[in-house]
């Protein structure tokens, strides 16, 4: 099975770390553990979904929200580890309470691709911790948010955890900064002041 990563993913941060991701994109030292897949480059296809992140990411008025846009070099991917999941699944959830509950640093793997987690799933993970619940119980609690909407709802995630990996297909094509209520595009090489 051959697969095609897009052409464009999307990265939501802030201001802050675009200043250090210019200067050099993929930089371990920055990936955090307690994320879905562990330790990595998070990205995702859809634009307004990494706004949203940028939003939660950006904690004062210096430090704006910020999405890179990324260009991606499509390589032959089959020298690479890749665990790919088309939706929610009782391995996914397991993937994703090793990492957050047991705070497992790097994943085994180099690219993971996979729905998202719900982002307001804190109480959950607490809870999970304190109590030691099992894998199932886990599951049954982050396949649904509050709203009751399924986890398939609230879009994928594609992480990069191989740092040498993602060295070799991404590069920063752009970015969009909030600024004033819209979203100001910049490429790379020249500036379009436009709101988006």
């Amino acid at each position: 099975m051959s697969i095609i990563l897009p052409e464009i993913l999307y990265h939501g941060t802030t201001t802050k770390s675009l200043h250090i991701m210019k200067k050099e994109l993929i930089n371990k030292g920055y990936w955090k553990t307690g994320r879905d897949f562990g330790k990595g480059l998070y990205t995702t296809v859809n634009l307004a979904q990494a706004k949203v992140f940028a939003n939660i990411k950006s904690n004062n008025p210096k430090n704006l929200p910020c999405v890179i846009k990324l260009k991606v070099e499509n390589i032959d991917l089959s020298t690479y580890r890749k665990k790919i999941f088309l939706g929610a699944s009782i391995n996914w959830a397991s993937l994703i309470y090793n990492h957050r509950i047991h705070e497992v640093g790097f994943s085994e793997y180099d690219l993971i691709v996979g729905p998202l987690a719900d982002s307001s799933m804190r109480k959950v993970i607490l809870e999970c911790k304190l109590k030691q619940h099992s894998i199932n119980w886990f599951y049954e609690n982050v396949i649904r948010n509050k709203e009751s909407k399924l986890i398939e709802d609230l879009g994928s995630q594609i992480v990069f955890s191989n740092g040498e990996f993602a060295k070799e297909v991404l590069s920063i094509d752009g970015w969009y900064i909030r600024s004033n209520g819209g979203w100001i595009y910049e490429s790379v090489g020249k500036r379009d002041a436009s709101s988006l």
